[in-house]
Order: C-alpha cells, then structure tokens, then sequence
C-alpha cells in the first residue's frame, strides 16, 4: 500500500492511493502471469508431441547449457517483446531443436 501525505505538519493527515489503482495493476499482473503460462503450457504440448520431452526437461536442459538463464531469458523477451515475441523466441527454440534432431538423425544413418 503506498500512503502519500499532504506535505503539512498535520502528520496524521494522509491520503491512501485509490484501491482501484492497486487492484488494476494486480489484475494487469495477473494477465501477464496467465498469458506467459498459456504460452509455456502450448511450448511444453509442443515438446511433448514432437520430441516426447517436456518443458521441465527443456528446463534442465538448456539451465545446465546457460547457467540457469531460462526463466531470466523468458523473462526478458516478455518484458521486451511481450506475448509475441515470448512465442517467437520459443518457436525458434523448437526450430533448433528441430534441426539438432534431424542433424543427429543423418550421422546415425551414415
């Protein structure tokens, strides 16, 4: 809560920010929270149907690779490009792993 006073020697006047501003700007999170995890539950479907992984396995993946940067990096691309680009950088994510896959597939063929 973030009380704010008049400036007066009056230290028992003061005024409490409107309920409503704090209540929007939970909700405001709240969206944000519920959108990231819809678009983490459709990458952790993806990792499941193509490559019958999952996210939490991504996880330990790509956190041994990045010292732990994954949920920083998820963090970073929402704050900088919102819902569309947490999709793109996690749609070019599969791509990599895509190409990985069908690259290891052709040595093992060899």
């Amino acid at each position: 809560m973030v009380l704010v006073t008049n400036g007066s020697n009056h230290a028992g006047i003061v005024a409490l920010v409107s309920w409503k501003v704090i209540i929007m700007k939970k909700n405001l999170l709240d969206l944000n929270e519920a959108l990231v995890s819809k678009i983490l539950y459709d990458f952790d479907t993806e990792l499941q149907t193509r490559f019958s992984s999952s996210l939490f396995q991504f996880i330990l993946a790509t956190d041994e690779i990045s010292d732990g940067m994954f949920h920083d990096t998820v963090r970073r691309v929402w704050r900088d490009g919102g819902p569309r680009g947490l999709r793109s950088y996690l749609g070019r994510e599969l791509a990599l792993l895509e190409d990985y896959r069908d690259r290891e597939l052709i040595k093992l063929g060899s």
